[in-house]
């Protein structure tokens, strides 16, 4: 409780200070109204619903890919749990774009979407899949050939299924380093995104991405989120993620 208290009020002082429109990525990990597939992180569905009307009726548009350094929000989830198939009318309904990221030896699993849902969402051109990497497992422990089979394995089997090229990938937990980006660059994962918050033009390297996590985020939240209320934490995020 008390942890949740300062973060709110470090947020209200960020956004004071650093308040903006600046484009950004916004993250969950799964979406649900009856059934809960992943029930540590699950967004319920009319907590997403007041999420999207919010944004709908602030300065910022939803976008399927960021080309503006304004007023945009990407929105991704993390994993491939079912609940995001569960919602999918409501996303058809409003045409919501979406990335969501898949941990290919979870396809086809209990409580993780199966390749003909994957193939289903596919087919509508605002929803887009990328790597989760393999086995979800923190990359920043891995040696080159672990770390190469993740990476590499993950996009393969992604580009054949889907019948597309996969650029994107999202670092599990938002662990990285230095060997995590550099071979990620060499495999072609033009789009890299890790868990520290902030905007989408101030990256961490010229194509690690930032992300900010809403999923719990009441509307208030959201709102200091949105006008950059998490920039005051990103050295602890970074602190938190990055392991050299």
């Amino acid at each position: 409780m008390l942890k949740s208290i300062i973060k709110k009020i470090l947020m209200v002082l960020s956004s004071l200070f650093t308040s903006n429109n600046d484009s950004k990525i916004i993250f969950y990990h799964d979406i649900h109204s009856d059934k809960v597939y992943c029930k540590e992180s699950s967004t319920p569905l009319d907590l997403f619903k007041i999420h999207i009307d919010f944004i709908s009726r602030s300065s910022f548009s939803l976008v399927k890919e960021i080309n503006n350094s304004k007023n945009q929000i990407k929105i991704q989830f993390d994993d491939g749990f079912k609940g995001v198939f569960d919602c999918f009318p409501f996303i058809i309904e409003n045409e919501i774009p979406i990335e969501i990221f898949l941990i290919v030896n979870k396809i086809d699993s209990e409580n993780y979407l199966s390749i003909n849902q994957i193939l289903e969402m596919n087919a509508h051109d605002f929803i887009s899949f990328s790597s989760h990497t393999l086995s979800h497992s923190c990359l920043n422990e891995l040696d080159e050939v672990q770390l190469k089979n993740e990476l590499e394995l993950s996009k393969k089997y992604l580009q054949k299924i889907l019948n597309q090229e996969v650029k994107s990938i999202c670092f599990p937990k938002g662990m990285f380093n230095d060997k995590v980006v550099r071979l990620s660059k060499e495999l072609a994962y033009d789009y890299q995104y890790c868990s520290i918050p902030g905007s989408y033009t101030n990256k961490i390297s010229s194509n690690l991405y930032n992300r900010n996590l809403v999923q719990s985020s009441n509307v208030s939240e959201l709102s200091l989120i949105l006008k950059g209320g998490l920039t005051i934490l990103k050295p602890w995020f970074r602190y938190k993620h990055y392991k050299g």
